[in-house]
């Protein structure tokens, strides 16, 4: 009776821990998500991606018939979350629910990385520390493409990095069957984002895995190396890009190392259940577009085929740079590490309290390299130094459970990073954030070993903890005084659904003016480049699925069906117009050539007006001359 006391006693003490974390992760990132709303409420990119997305969420919620009807390079994961938030959700979908949902994500996402590192150091000042670090990762571009998959990948993708540690710590299936339906989801998502996945796990449950042969570990190993240059092999050519390939394939080769040094015995039924846990997953998030009017054959080429084009159709490369000295440093540490283990496997690595130190130091610096630095020379060059945090981890006799969950998220770290190909823009980041959670981890382990650490009182070791999280919060330039006192002088945009958006004067001004002008002479319109917010501002309904947020993204057939949709409406009567962007129509029609979109929209001459930079015209030609 007394054991099953003190069991209970156990059970109790652990359960008030997490009842502890939980509440304080959740008020960290309420208070978080308050302090940087304004980011997520002030920006309107010329682009217009979170109109797009808006509207094809809309159309996918009104007809269905993904990828046959409606044009998109995102999966049925992503459409079935939204679609069923905007069930949910007032006035959904909207740019103001679609902003607060991506603030909503952001702070879940951090939350769950937050919740990572408090389950494996058991520390929610560190816990904390991870969520803020993340945070502060993710805010940066949360307002930039409110709607863009990528804020429901990243959650999705917290749910893997806490699975994985989790199944680390604590063996369980359940833990399995989380990261396969998340990869399942990820799949379903953004294709690419779900293959890098896939290929981390692999490498991580077959690679110096005593329950495979050897054979296979080693043909694992060199297939997830040779990976990244598979995957940008339609852009090689272009220097940087190789470049990027070559990082990210020479840090997951480096990684191998302490993996075969400090080699492990997974199940391997493990991968069987996070395979099944996926395809259960790919179904689920088939079955409402299938049940809506989507074919199989067009969502398996929608899901499969159509993200091949779009290294062709937009590519934004960015500067990447070789920093020699992490990567020497590197390489010198695995040497030593090599070296010592076959002479001397028994004997420590120097005095005890170096290799503990840096771990921590490991930790701290790849997280400062990756996060602080400018945006142009951050993203790669610091990467292979991350293989450094379960080198140092093995040398420091890290607990094996603690090694282990380094094992799992080091790879997986690696091959995020190329969530950037092939447009690097907000892509950086949401492919930067899952490095932070093992760095954190790093320097918590270190941290923890420290005598002064332990022995120091939760005031103190709050105000470390604060101090640390503020210097990776307004590393970024952002700060919430700034941000709110930027809302408050700017102009409310007060057109339909936008109830908290606020932007510069002329920027309202001119989206009044045509929100004005097209519902007073238009029936429908049809905008290049893509401005498709405005469908949601005039209320007018869109003549196409086939909507374009850059130029080339229209296959010629869909041009084709497009110029006859616009066709179709004008002899019925519908008053057509179409609005071109005079500093980008050129740029956009060019990435068509002489494809039929250019032919169509060239029959539409019969001047309506202009509003600042947009103007409009209906079909018939001009009565200027030439």
């Amino acid at each position: 009776m007394a054991e099953l006391g003190g069991a209970t006693v156990s059970v109790t003490a652990r359960e008030s821990r997490a009842s502890t974390a939980t509440i304080t992760l959740g008020a960290v990132a309420a208070v978080l998500s308050l302090a940087f709303l304004p980011v997520v409420l002030t920006q309107a990119l010329p682009t217009d991606d979170e109109g797009f997305l808006l509207v094809t969420v809309r159309e996918f919620v009104r007809h269905g018939g993904l990828y046959s009807q409606i044009r998109t390079e995102y999966g049925p994961f992503y459409f079935s979350v939204m679609a069923g938030l905007s069930h949910v959700l007032p006035g959904a979908p909207s740019p103001t629910v679609g902003r607060l949902t991506a603030m909503v994500f952001t702070a879940l996402s951090a939350a769950m990385f937050g919740a990572t590192v408090w389950r494996v150091t058991r520390s929610v000042a560190f816990g904390v520390l991870g969520e803020i670090v993340t945070f502060s990762v993710l805010i940066g571009v949360a307002g930039n493409e409110p709607m863009h998959p990528g804020a429901l990948i990243v959650l999705v993708l917290s749910l893997v990095v806490f699975g994985l540690a989790s199944y680390a710590l604590e063996p369980k299936t359940w833990y399995l069957v989380l990261v396969g339906a998340s990869i399942g989801a990820l799949l379903m998502t953004k294709v690419n984002v779900g293959v890098f996945t896939v290929v981390a796990v692999t490498v991580v449950f077959v690679v110096a895995n005593r329950e495979f042969p050897e054979l296979l570990g080693a043909l694992a190993a060199a297939g997830a190396a040779v990976f990244p240059f598979l995957l940008m092999v339609q852009q090689l050519s272009n220097v940087l890009i190789a470049i990027f390939a070559m990082l990210v394939s020479l840090s997951l080769a480096l990684v191998y190392v302490p993996m075969f040094v400090d080699p492990v015995r997974l199940p391997r039924r493990a991968l069987a259940v996070i395979g099944v846990s996926a395809l259960g997953a790919i179904g689920a998030s088939c079955a409402w577009p299938l049940l809506t009017h989507t074919d199989a054959a067009d969502l398996a080429r929608g899901v499969l085929l159509r993200p091949f084009r779009q290294a062709h159709v937009l590519t934004f490369a960015f500067k990447v740079q070789i920093a020699w000295f992490p990567l020497i440093v590197t390489l010198a540490v695995l040497l030593t590490m090599l070296v010592r283990r076959r002479e001397r496997a028994d004997a420590p690595f120097g005095p005890a309290w170096l290799p503990t130190a840096a771990l921590g130091f490991a930790g701290l610096a790849v997280l400062s390299l990756a996060t602080l630095q400018s945006y142009y020379a951050r993203y790669l060059s610091w990467l292979p130094a991350i293989v450094l945090i379960p080198t140092f981890a093995w040398m420091a006799d890290v607990p094996e459970r603690q090694r282990l969950v380094l094992r799992f998220l080091v790879p997986l770290a690696i091959l995020e990073m190329l969530h950037a190909y092939p447009v690097a823009g907000s892509q950086t980041q949401w492919g930067l954030v899952t490095m932070c959670v093992p760095c954190v981890i790093a320097i918590a382990i270190a941290m923890q070993r420290v005598t002064i650490w332990q022995e120091a009182g939760p005031v103190v070791r709050a105000t470390v903890i604060i101090v640390l999280g503020l210097i990776f919060v307004l590393g970024p330039d952002l700060s919430p005084v700034t941000e709110w006192a930027k809302y408050r002088t700017l102009t409310a945009l007060d057109l339909p659904g936008t109830d908290l958006v606020r932007l510069p004067p002329d920027q309202v001004q001119e989206f009044r003016q045509l929100t004005a002008v097209v519902r007073a002479q238009c029936d429908t319109f049809y905008a290049a480049p893509g401005f498709d917010s405005l469908y949601l501002y005039t209320a007018l309904p869109a003549p196409t699925g086939f909507l374009s947020s850059f130029g080339g993204a229209l296959t010629t057939g869909e041009q084709r069906e497009l110029a006859h949709q616009l066709a179709t409406l004008v002899a019925r009567g519908t008053r057509v117009c179409i609005l071109r962007d005079v500093n980008r129509f050129d740029m956009w029609t060019s990435a068509y050539g002489n494809g039929p979109i250019v032919t169509a929209l060239g029959q539409y001459q019969s001047p309506v007006a202009q509003v600042g930079s947009w103007t409009i015209s209906r079909f018939g030609l001009s009565n200027v001359p030439s």
